[in-house]
């Protein structure tokens, strides 16, 4: 009877991974030319989906730097990457409203490396 009770409560152990749910969750901070807004999409301890808008930013410039950003951050499964040289104002911009948004989700825990990466949810 305890092995059964002792194999039950290691099955429920592996399930407990599989019933950690996506996030969302959005933050705005001032660019360049206007507001600029972070949406992440954080499932478990993973950084899925990064989109950021600024409608007001200069799209050769400001665009360009909100693209690999985001690129960055999912790749790299965190949200302090380094600013885009040339495109200051809109990265910090980024990165603050970044920031922010992972603060505001149910992520409790850093994973994959550096001081604001993932999440492991509450």
């Amino acid at each position: 009877m305890m092995k059964k009770i002792l194999a039950v409560l290691m099955i429920l152990a592996l399930m407990l991974p599989a019933c950690a749910f996506a996030q969302t969750q959005s933050a705005t901070a001032k660019g360049f030319g206007g507001d600029v807004t972070v949406t992440l999409t954080i499932d478990g301890a993973n950084l899925t989906n990064v989109t950021i808008e600024g409608t007001s930013e200069t799209p050769a410039i400001g665009g360009a730097a909100m693209e690999k950003l985001a690129e960055a951050m999912v790749a790299g499964n965190r949200v302090d990457v380094d600013a885009i040289a040339g495109a200051t104002m809109t990265s910090n911009a980024t990165l603050s409203a970044a920031a922010e948004a992972l603060a505001a989700s149910e992520a409790t825990t850093i994973v994959g490396g550096g001081d604001s990466a993932a999440a492991v949810e509450k």
